[in-house]
């Protein structure tokens, strides 16, 4: 399953989407049918908090999973900073155990310092 949800800093604004099934066909869902709980966060050193535990729930399929990082701090700290890593997923598909491993990208959590970069670039060059 891939699951992306999009927000605009700017107007906080935003899309979801949800498709995908284990045999790979393609199944778009509404941000309506998925609910998505965030259960643990983890901080970095500067105290940016990301979430570190989720259940998504999708009733319509009866989809039920937990989601978890293989490891805590797997930020990348580039422009933006943001945090990507492997995570191990398990829980119920209409009632069966499931489980597996995954891919997470959260972006828009770190605030971004511009006037450091710029004050930086300036120093840079001289001025």
């Amino acid at each position: 399953m891939t699951a992306r949800r999009s927000c605009s800093t700017r107007s906080g604004t935003g899309t979801e989407r949800v498709t995908g099934t284990a045999p790979g066909a393609s199944r778009p869902l509404t941000s309506e049918e998925v609910a998505i709980d965030v259960f643990d966060h983890w901080s970095n050193a500067r105290g940016t908090r990301y979430p570190s535990s989720w259940r998504i729930r999708v009733p319509s399929l009866s989809l039920e999973v937990g989601v978890r990082p293989v490891l805590a701090d797997q930020e990348f700290r580039s422009t933006p900073t943001y945090w990507e890593g492997a995570v191990d997923v398990s829980g119920t598909r209409g009632g069966a155990g499931i489980a597996g491993r995954g891919y997470v990208e959260l972006v828009g959590y770190a605030a971004e310092r511009s006037s450091a970069r710029a004050t930086g670039a300036k120093a840079l060059l001289g001025r």
